[in-house]
């Protein structure tokens, strides 16, 4: 099964999530549905209740390691664009330093003529 083509409601994954601490739970048969079609819930006996399998542990596991690799890459792009803002502040510094190196020199030259 390819996790990364299963999209859960926030309200399927909060009910994941419940079910991961270990507990039978009750839920509406609509609610279980789809859960149960992916395999990642099971019933609980002849009850309506239901826990967790081992692929929805994995599921969860999966869409945990996502949310990591997502906050990592935002912060390595918040990283990026401090360096950049940083290396273009500098530059700016030195070309306006240049600049006016430059014009000194020009005054300089001129005086001397």
């Amino acid at each position: 099964m390819y996790f990364n083509d299963i999209f859960l409601s926030a309200r399927s994954y909060e009910q994941l999530e419940e079910l991961s601490c270990g507990a039978a739970l009750y839920l509406h048969r609509v609610d279980a549905q789809l859960l149960l079609e992916y395999g990642f819930i099971a019933q609980y006996y002849a009850t309506p209740k239901y826990v967790i399998t081992s692929s929805g542990l994995l599921y969860l596991e999966y869409c945990q390691n996502e949310l990591k690799k997502e906050a990592q890459l935002r912060k390595e792009q918040r990283c990026h664009d401090w360096a950049l803002a940083i290396i273009t502040a500098l530059l700016t510094a030195i070309l306006t330093n240049v600049d006016r190196i430059i014009k000194y020199i020009a005054t300089l030259l001129s005086n001397i003529q």
